[in-house]
């Protein structure tokens, strides 16, 4: 009898470091490579007029999948793509045709690992197998459980820099069981075709690249072995304007189009062969980064997007819907935050500099509930991924992991350190 098994891909958008997936055709003779689009994306939380799923979110989505399900066609395979509640698409689908096992990626924030739940709840526990591949980090390394997990990033860092294992990162997938014979027509949701006006993107964008994994593994190569703008990553980090100032593979990151591992293993390398330095560490201490604050929604789940944060501090939040809005259209009146808001409105990427200072405005100075900034980022950005938006947000809203109380961005000094000759102003408000 042919054994069946589904591979559900969520944050884990490539074929390059994929064990599990590498593994299949050694033990089922067909497969559905399966990727859902939740529906509670399209939902509006807090009443407000935009879903969590903007024009270039999905722009750079599709783009991926494109090519993934290129890439899965180079090996005989094909991708799926469908939307609704991911556990019930999966469970129907298990029953319908007689799937012997699904497999997925491991989840780190609660409504992502509430899918995985209730999957295992419709379709039984022993059905279904999870897997690490979206950190840096084995989590196994750590040298603490997660309940025990640092509050603060420092001593996190200092507790696991010289302990935490960093999994190979494996070759492509060269082989895989045939497609489902009963998919092999399905087309992809409407929700993807999108109109060619609609997702047009400045030239002056500091991210003119596309989703997918052969242009992350491009521009992995190309800022780390090329060019070598690593060397110089921490002292350009913080600029505003260009391609280069920073690696931008957050993108790519984000849905899982490169691994952090690869990442990790491509730093080690230019180091053993090129040249070590300060930058390059950095890049891996911001990898750190982004790891802690997976553990962190892990450990506290729904208290991650909840008003009070994991401080559990009560602030007197306001909701004036209006005051939000001009916010979030660059209406404000203070330069610096209107030319970060507009490039996040007109092109789905702002700096890491520019977030610290909008979110910033928004919770302390409009004393705005940080949780509608941090939606209106995951309805635009083009690197949302939960925990590290809501992470962030939380952090520098005063209810996350910082240590300090509430921690200010005034916007004219910010402007006038990393903005001098008001380069990036005149770029956006022009």
């Amino acid at each position: 009898m042919s054994r069946k098994a589904i591979y559900w891909f969520q944050s884990d958008l490539r074929i390059h470091d994929q064990p599990v997936l590498s593994n299949l055709n050694q033990s089922f003779d067909e497969l559905l490579c399966l990727y859902i689009i939740p529906n509670r994306w399209l939902n509006n939380p807090f009443g407000l007029d935009f879903n969590r799923f903007g024009k270039y979110r999905r722009k750079f989505l599709k783009e991926t999948l494109v090519d993934l399900d290129r890439s899965l066609k180079k090996i005989d395979q094909k991708l799926i793509v469908l939307i609704g509640n991911p556990a019930e698409i999966i469970s129907d689908i298990f029953q319908e045709h007689n799937i012997d096992k699904v497999f997925t990626q491991d989840q780190f924030a609660s409504e992502e690992r509430d899918d995985i739940n209730y999957l295992r709840a419709l379709i039984g526990d022993e059905n279904i197998v999870s897997h690490q591949s979206m950190l840096m980090v084995d989590p196994e390394s750590l040298p603490f459980k997660i309940d025990s997990l640092p509050f603060g990033f420092t001593s996190f860092r200092k507790k696991i820099e010289d302990k935490f294992s960093v999994q190979n990162s494996y070759d492509d997938v060269k082989d895989l069981p045939a497609t489902l014979i009963s998919f092999k027509d399905v087309k992809w949701p409407e929700i993807l075709v999108l109109e060619e006006e609609e997702t047009i993107i400045p030239e002056k964008t500091a991210f003119p690249f596309e989703g997918g994994e052969s242009a992350a593994l491009n521009r992995m190569n190309q800022y780390i072995w090329e060019s070598q703008h690593i060397l110089s990553y921490k002292s350009t980090r913080n600029r505003l304007v260009g391609t280069e100032y920073s690696s931008k593979f957050s993108p790519w990151l984000a849905n899982g189009s490169l691994s952090a591992r690869r990442v990790y293993q491509e730093v080690k390398k230019f180091e053993d062969q090129i040249r070590s330095n300060i930058s390059t560490y950095w890049l891996i201490f911001e990898l750190l980064w982004r790891d802690f604050f997976h553990f962190q929604a892990l450990k506290f789940g729904a208290e991650f997007f909840k008003a009070e944060g994991i401080k559990h501090r009560k602030k007197d939040w306001n909701y004036d819907v209006d005051l939000f809005n001009r916010w979030r259209t660059g209406n404000t009146g203070v330069d610096f935050i209107d030319a970060n808001m507009i490039e996040l409105k007109e092109t789905g990427f702002m700096s890491n500099r520019g977030r610290q200072n909008v979110a910033s405005w928004l919770a302390h100075d409009y004393k705005i509930d940080w949780r509608w900034g941090a939606y209106w980022f995951e309805h635009c950005l083009i690197d949302y991924d939960p925990c590290s938006n809501y992470g962030n947000w939380m952090y520098v809203s005063g209810v996350g992991n910082d240590s300090v109380t509430d921690r200010r961005f005034n916007p004219d000094l910010q402007s006038e350190k990393y903005d001098k000759k008001n380069q990036f102003i005149k770029l956006w408000l022009n």
